[in-house]
C-alpha cells in the first residue's frame, strides 16, 4: 500500500482527525466511524459540563456568602441547593471523563487490530508524522497571524486590521486547502487566492457590520435621547407649572386680581433672565418687598440689590437680609445699628450713605441713629442711592460672566419646561378629577372593600408562615439530637439543627393550603393575562416593534430615503436629491436647489439649457392674416411672441 499522507490543523477536534484516518483501510471504517461519534459526542458534553461547573461553582460561592451575611432560612436552603447542583455537575463530569478515556482506548485497540491484520504500518506512521508536522507549521502560522494583526491593527485601525486579520487567516486556510486538494504549487496557490478574496470579502462585510451596528446604537441613543429629555422636561415642566400656578394665586390676591398679578409675574420671568436672580427667588423677594413698596419700587429694588450682589459677590442669603432690613425699617419707621448692620456687615458703608444724604458728618451719623433722628424710610432710601451711585450697572456685566450665562440659561430652559407642564397639567386636571369621582362613588367603595379583603388574608397566611416555622423550631429544641448538642455546649451544631427547623417550618408552608391557594391564584392571573394577550397583537408589539426599527441599520435608511426622494418635489434634503436625480433633471425647480453631482457629468447654465431646449434653436414663425399697420406694430408683436416661447420652455 503507498504511503499516504494528511495535513491537519492542531485546531481540528480529535474525532476529525480519527475520521481522516479511517478512509486509509476499509476494514475498520465503519467502527472507527461509531466509535468517533461517540467520542465527539462525549467531548462535547464533557466541555458543557465544564462550563456549567464554573458558572455552578461562581453560584454556591455566592449563595455562601450570602448566607454568611443573613444566616437566614431561606438564604441556608439556597445555600443547599446550590451544593447540590454542583456536586451533581461534578459527578456527570466524572462518568463522562471516564466514558471518554474509554473510547479512546477503544479506538487505539481498533487501529491495532487494523494493522495486526494486514494494515500498513509505514502508512499508518507516515500519518503520524504528517499530523506532527502539520501541527508544528499550524503553530508557526498561527504565530504569525498573530504578528501580522496586530501590526494591521496597529497601522491601519480596528476596520484596517479586521479586514488584513481576514485576509491572512484565510489565505493561509485556502492555501492549506489548496495544498491538500491539488497538491503543492499550482494547487497551493489557488487556494491561496480563493482564500485571499474571501478573506478580503468577510473583512470588509465584518467592518459593514460593526459601521451598521455603530448606525444603530447612535439611531438608538439619539431616539431615547429625545424621549428621555422630553419626558424630563414634562416632569420638570409639571412640577414648575403647578408652583407657578400657586404662586399667581397668591400675588392675585396681594395686588387685587389675576391681571395685575399676571402682569407682575410676566415682568419677574423676564427680569430672572437678565439678572442674577431666579423666578422663585424673585417673587419670594417680593412678597417681602410689596409689603411697604408698589410693584414698579419692587422691581426697581430688586435691581439695585443686583447691582449690589455684583459689586459684593452677595448670594442669595445676603439678598435676603438686605429685603428683611429694608422692610423692618420702612414698616417700623425706625434705623436701628441692628438693621444697618444687615448692610454693613455685608460691605455696604451705611453711614456713608446717610453722611451723603443728610449732609451731616459721617462721624455723627451713629450719634443721630441713637437719638432717632433718622427715620427708617430716609435710611432705607439712602441706602439704595448709595448702593445705585457706587454698583449702578454692574448685574449687567454679571450677566456676560459664565455662570450668570449658565443661571440665565437654566431660567429660560424652566420657562420652556413650564409651558409643556402647563399644557400637561391642564388636561390631566380633566382625567384627575374623573379619578377622584370614581374612587369615591361607588366603585371606589367596591375596591376598598375588595383591599380590605385582599390585605386580611395576605396577613393570614404571613401568620401562618410564622406558625409553622416556631412549630418546627419548637419541634426541633425538644428533640433528643438538639438536646444532645445544648448538653455538650455545641453551639454549631444547635445553630444548624435550628436552621434546618427553620427551613422545614419553610417548606411545611409552602405546602399547605394557604401558599398553594397564593400559588394557583398568581398562576391564573399569568394564564388570563397570557390568554387575553394574544387575542389582540396591539397589546404587547409595541415595544417589539419599536425594538425591530432599532434593529434596522444603514440600508434601511438609504432605502427609505431613496424611495421618499420621489415625493415632494421642492424638498430641501441633497441627500434625498442625490439618489432621486442620480439619472438627470431636466429642469432645476427653484433657486439655491441642493444637489450631489457625480463624476461625468455636466451641469449647464440657464442660459445653454433654454438654448438647447425643443424648439429653443432656429425658431421660425409664420405670420398668415397678420396686419402690421405701423412699425411698432412689429416690436409689439415680436415681444408677445417672445414671452410666450420662454414661458413654454420654463414649463418643459
Amino acid at each position: 500500500m503507498p504511503e499516504a499522507s494528511i495535513v491537519v490543523k492542531s485546531t481540528d477536534r480529535y474525532s476529525e482527525t480519527v475520521k481522516k484516518m479511517a478512509t486509509v483501510t476499509k476494514s475498520f471504517s465503519k467502527d472507527v466511524d461509531k466509535l468517533e461519534d461517540t467520542l465527539y459526542a462525549l467531548n462535547k458534553n464533557k466541555y458543557s459540563l465544564k462550563l456549567d461547573a464554573s458558572k455552578a461553582k461562581a453560584e454556591l460561592k455566592a449563595a455562601e456568602k450570602q448566607f454568611d451575611l443573613t444566616h437566614s432560612a431561606a438564604d441556608g436552603l439556597k445555600k443547599e441547593l446550590a451544593q447540590a447542583n454542583y456536586d451533581n455537575i461534578v459527578r456527570n463530569m466524572k462518568k463522562v471523563s471516564a466514558a471518554a478515556r474509554d473510547t479512546e482506548k477503544a479506538i487505539s485497540k481498533v487501529e491495532n487490530q487494523a494493522a495486526s491484520k494486514g494494515g500498513s504500518k509505514s502508512a499508518i506512521s507516515s500519518i503520524v508524522n504528517a499530523v506532527a508536522a502539520s501541527g508544528a507549521a499550524q503553530m508557526l502560522g498561527d504565530t504569525a497571524l498573530n504578528v501580522g494583526n496586530a501590526w494591521a491593527g496597529s497601522m491601519f485601525g480596528s476596520a484596517g486590521g479586521n479586514i488584513a486579520a481576514n485576509l491572512l487567516s484565510s489565505t493561509a486556510s485556502g492555501a492549506a486547502l489548496g495544498t491538500a486538494v491539488g497538491g503543492p504549487g499550482l494547487g497551493t496557490a489557488i487556494g491561496a487566492g480563493i482564500g485571499a478574496i474571501t478573506g478580503v470579502v468577510n473583512g470588509i462585510t465584518q467592518n459593514y457590520q460593526n459601521k451598521d451596528d455603530s448606525f444603530k446604537s447612535y439611531v438608538q441613543e439619539s431616539v431615547e435621547s429625545v424621549l428621555g429629555e422630553q419626558q424630563n422636561s414634562l416632569t420638570s415642566g409639571s412640577a414648575i407649572a403647578g408652583t407657578r400656578e400657586q404662586t399667581q394665586m397668591a400675588f392675585a390676591q396681594k395686588l387685587g386680581g389675576d391681571a395685575e398679578a399676571t402682569a407682575y409675574l410676566g415682568r419677574v420671568k423676564a427680569m430672572a433672565k437678565d439678572t442674577n436672580y431666579t423666578y422663585d427667588e424673585i417673587t419670594g423677594y417680593s412678597k417681602l418687598l410689596l409689603n411697604t413698596y408698589d410693584t414698579e419700587k419692587t422691581l426697581s429694588v430688586l435691581k439695585t440689590l443686583s447691582d449690589a450682589s455684583a459689586g459684593l459677590n452677595l448670594n442669595s442669603s445676603d439678598v435676603n437680609m438686605f429685603i428683611s432690613g429694608l422692610s423692618r425699617m420702612r414698616t417700623t419707621g425706625k434705623t436701628t445699628q441692628e438693621y444697618l448692620n444687615y448692610f454693613s456687615e455685608r460691605g455696604v458703608d451705611v453711614y456713608q450713605a446717610l453722611a451723603n444724604s443728610t449732609g451731616a458728618d459721617k462721624s455723627s451719623i451713629a450719634e443721630m441713629v441713637t437719638d432717632g433722628k433718622i427715620s427708617g424710610e430716609d435710611a432705607a432710601e439712602a441706602i439704595l442711592t448709595y448702593i445705585n451711585d457706587t454698583y449702578g450697572g454692574l448685574s449687567e456685566k454679571l450677566a456676560t460672566t459664565y455662570d450668570a450665562m449658565v443661571d440665565n440659561l437654566a431660567d429660560f430652559q424652566a420657562d420652556m419646561d413650564a409651558a409643556m407642564g402647563e399644557g400637561y397639567n391642564e388636561g390631566r386636571k380633566a382625567g384627575i378629577q374623573a379619578q377622584m369621582d370614581w374612587m369615591s362613588g361607588e366603585s371606589g367603595e367596591a375596591v376598598e372593600e375588595a383591599n380590605r379583603a385582599i390585605g386580611a388574608w395576605k396577613a393570614e397566611l404571613e401568620n401562618q408562615k410564622e406558625q409553622y416555622v416556631r412549630d418546627a423550631m419548637d419541634a426541633m429544641m425538644a428533640s433528643d439530637e438538639y438536646q444532645t448538642a445544648k448538653a455538650e455546649g455545641d453551639a454549631a451544631e444547635m445553630g444548624k439543627l435550628i436552621m434546618q427547623a427553620k427551613v422545614q417550618g419553610m417548606n411545611e408552608y409552602n405546602a399547605s393550603e394557604g401558599a398553594q391557594l397564593a400559588l394557583e391564584s398568581e398562576k391564573a392571573l399569568v394564564t388570563s393575562i397570557r390568554n387575553d394577550t394574544v387575542l389582540n397583537q396591539n397589546y404587547w408589539d409595541a415595544g417589539y416593534e419599536k425594538g425591530q426599527e432599532f434593529s434596522k441599520g444603514m440600508a434601511a435608511a438609504r432605502r427609505d430615503n431613496y424611495w421618499s426622494g420621489y415625493g415632494s418635489t421642492t424638498g430641501p434634503n441633497p441627500q434625498r436629491n442625490a439618489y432621486r436625480y442620480a439619472v438627470g433633471i431636466d429642469y432645476v425647480p427653484y433657486d439655491n436647489f441642493p444637489a450631489l453631482l457625480h463624476q461625468g457629468e455636466r451641469v449647464q447654465t440657464a442660459v445653454e439649457a433654454r438654448s438647447e431646449r425643443p424648439g429653443m434653436s432656429g425658431i421660425q414663425i409664420s405670420m398668415y392674416g397678420t396686419t402690421i399697420r405701423e412699425d411698432a406694430d412689429i416690436d409689439r408683436v415680436a415681444e408677445a411672441l417672445l414671452r410666450k416661447v420662454e414661458l413654454a420652455a420654463t414649463r418643459g
